[in-house]
C-alpha cells in the first residue's frame, strides 16, 4: 500500500512540472491508420511506428500473478497510395523484451484499405485492433494494445464520426490446416456507439455504448484435444458527460456499464455457462490528469481476453469465485512532445472488497510515430 502511495504522490508532482495532455486511458498504443485522404495519389511514404515501454504489475492476489514488461515494439512499413480511394502498406511488426538477445515475436505486416465511400472504410490484412475496437478491459485487456501480436482478418467502420458509428471486425488469431493437432481460433466484433446529443457545441453529451464480440476455438478439419468452445461477450452502457470551459478542468462524466457473458456451447472448460457483470463509474478530465473511479460487481463473469484480475476464474489455479466486488483507481497523464512523439505515464489499482487485497499497476512509455515522404510512384495500368 506504501508502494502504491508513493506513485500517486509523484503523479501529483508531475502535474506541476509536466505540461502533459490527456488523451486516452490506456498505457501506449499503435495510432490508427491515417485517414486515407490525406495522401496524395502515388506517394511512397515510410511510416514508423515505435513504443518504447516500462510497465509493472504487481499482483499478489489469487486470480493473476504480477510480472514486468519492459521492452519496445517497433513496426516500419511502406506506404503506396494506389489511387484517392485505395492504400496499400507493407512491412514488418517487432516486439522485444528486455533483458532478451533478440526479438522475442516478428510479424509479417500487410494490409490494404478501400475509402469505399465518405462514410465506410474496408480494411484488410493486419488491422487497427485491441484499444481501437475501443471496448470495456474486462473483454480485451488494454495491455495486449503494445503486447499482443498484430490482429488480422478484416474490419469495416465508419470514418465520420455523429450520432451513430461504428465497426465490425474479425480476428483470425490461429489457421489450421487438415490435420493439425491445434484448433483454429478467431474473434468478431461489432461496435456501435450511439450520441443521440452529438453536437461538439454542447456542454452536455450523452453517449451510449454497445459492443459484442465472439471467441472460437475449434475446427473441422483439425484433430485437437482441447474442448471446443464458442463465447459471447455483450456490453451495454450509458455516459452522461458534461464539457467545462475552465482552466484546468476539462470535463466529468458520470456512466454505467453492463457486461454479459455466454458460453454458447457446453462442456466441462468452466463451472458456470453464463454470467454477468455491473460497473458504475465517474470520469474527471483535467488539463494534466484523466481520473477514473469504478466499482465492479460481478457474477459467474468470463472473457478469453479480459483483464484477469475481473474474473470468475483465477489464470493461473484452480480457483472459482462466483462474485467479485472490486474497487478500481485510474490515473493517466499524457504529454504529447510534437505531432509524432507521445509521452504516456499511468497507474491503475484494484481493491478487492471481498478479501481485502490490493493490487495496481504502474507503466510509463514513449510512443515514436513519425510518416516520412520517400517519392511519387507512377505506375502504368
Amino acid at each position: 500500500m506504501r508502494i502504491g502511495l508513493s506513485i500517486i504522490s509523484i503523479f501529483c508532482l508531475l502535474l506541476f512540472i509536466t505540461p502533459v495532455r490527456a488523451q486516452e486511458l490506456y498505457l501506449l498504443a499503435p495510432l490508427e491508420s491515417t485517414p486515407i485522404d490525406t495522401v496524395a495519389n502515388g506517394d511512397l511514404n515510410l511510416r514508423i511506428q515505435n513504443v518504447s515501454f516500462f510497465k509493472n504489475n504487481e499482483y499478489f492476489g489469487e486470480y493473476a500473478e504480477g510480472y514486468t514488461l519492459p521492452g519496445y515494439w517497433f513496426r516500419p512499413t511502406l506506404v503506396y497510395q494506389v489511387c484517392r480511394e485505395v492504400r496499400l502498406e507493407a512491412g514488418l511488426q517487432m516486439l522485444q523484451y528486455g533483458g532478451t538477445n533478440r526479438a522475442d515475436k516478428v510479424y509479417p505486416i500487410v494490409n490494404i484499405q478501400w475509402q469505399m465511400n465518405k462514410r465506410f472504410n474496408l480494411h484488410i490484412g493486419i488491422i487497427d485492433g485491441s484499444v481501437h475496437h475501443r471496448t470495456h478491459e474486462a473483454i480485451l485487456d488494454e495491455e495486449r494494445a503494445f503486447t499482443g501480436r498484430p490482429e488480422t482478418g478484416v474490419r469495416l467502420r465508419t470514418t465520420q464520426d455523429g450520432i451513430l458509428s461504428g465497426e465490425v471486425w474479425l480476428d483470425w488469431q490461429a489457421f489450421i490446416k487438415r490435420g493439425d493437432t491445434i484448433p483454429e481460433r478467431f474473434m468478431a466484433g461489432i461496435r456501435v456507439d450511439y450520441k443521440p446529443l452529438y453536437n461538439k457545441s454542447e456542454r452536455w453529451q450523452l453517449h451510449m455504448p454497445f459492443r459484442v464480440t465472439f471467441s472460437h476455438i475449434g475446427g473441422q478439419i483439425s484433430d485437437f484435444e482441447e474442448p471446443m468452445q464458442s463465447l459471447m461477450n455483450m456490453q451495454i452502457g450509458a455516459e452522461a458527460k458534461r464539457v467545462v470551459t475552465r482552466r484546468f478542468l476539462k470535463s466529468f462524466s458520470v456512466g454505467v456499464d453492463y457486461l454479459f457473458f455466454d458460453a454458447m456451447t457446453g462442456g466441462d472448460v468452466r463451472p458456470f455457462s453464463s454470467g454477468w457483470a455491473l460497473e458504475p463509474d465517474i470520469n474527471v478530465t483535467m488539463q494534466h490528469l484523466v481520473l477514473d473511479i469504478a466499482y465492479w460487481h460481478s457474477k459467474d463473469y468470463f472473457a478469453l481476453h479480459g483483464m484477469p484480475l475481473l474474473m470468475s476464474l483465477s489464470n493461473y489455479q484452480n480457483l472459482y469465485t462466483p462474485e467479485r466486488n472490486i474497487l478500481k483507481i485510474h490515473l493517466g497523464l499524457q504529454h504529447s512532445i510534437s505531432k509524432a512523439v507521445r509521452f504516456s505515464l499511468n497507474f491503475k489499482a484494484y481493491h478487492d472488497v471481498d478479501v481485502s487485497q490490493f493490487d495496481y499497476s504502474y507503466g510509463f512509455g514513449i510512443s515514436l510515430t513519425p510518416n516520412i515522404r520517400i517519392c511519387k510512384v507512377r505506375y502504368s495500368e
